[in-house]
């Protein structure tokens, strides 16, 4: 009995590699002193990048260098706060169908989910300063006194 166990009719996999298929054989006894063998298998795969490095990976990079871009634009131009607005939306959406492929786990965040919390809060202060600088910019030296209804 080989070390190995047999791969021969193992079919190569899109998702999975197979690292190590290993087949150890033992031999118990029950209670009466008979002998019976059991075989134990240690499987070993890993998962192809390929496919969350192009689907996932890049988008988020550029996603986060578009966002971090946002930040040349004078405040002034209304492009700013499209750019903005845009990206804030789209970084959502994108972060939900990301997380819709994860498993719910509640005790920790993965690495994706801070990644993109972290460019969401960073999109979003910007927007918001942006529509504070505005709004002085806008307004003048005049300022008026909030309404007492609100």
């Amino acid at each position: 009995v080989s070390e190995h166990g047999v791969t021969d009719e193992f079919i190569e996999n899109g998702e999975w590699i197979l690292e190590s298929f290993i087949a150890d054989r033992h031999v118990h006894r029950n209670i009466s002193g008979r002998p019976f063998p059991t075989i134990e298998y240690t499987v070993e795969i890993s998962r192809r990048t390929l496919y969350y490095i192009y689907y996932v990976v890049a988008p988020s990079v550029l996603l986060a260098v578009l966002a971090l871009l946002g930040f040349c634009m004078p405040s002034d131009s209304g492009e700013k706060l499209s750019l903005g607005i845009t990206m804030l939306l789209a970084l959502v959406v994108f972060m939900q169908l990301v997380t819709d492929r994860l498993p719910p786990i509640s005790t920790s965040l993965p690495l994706i989910g801070k990644f993109f919390g972290g460019v969401i809060m960073c999109v979003t202060l910007s927007s918001a300063m942006t529509i504070f600088v505005l709004s002085l910019h806008f307004r003048g030296p005049n300022i008026t006194p909030i309404p007492k209804w609100l």
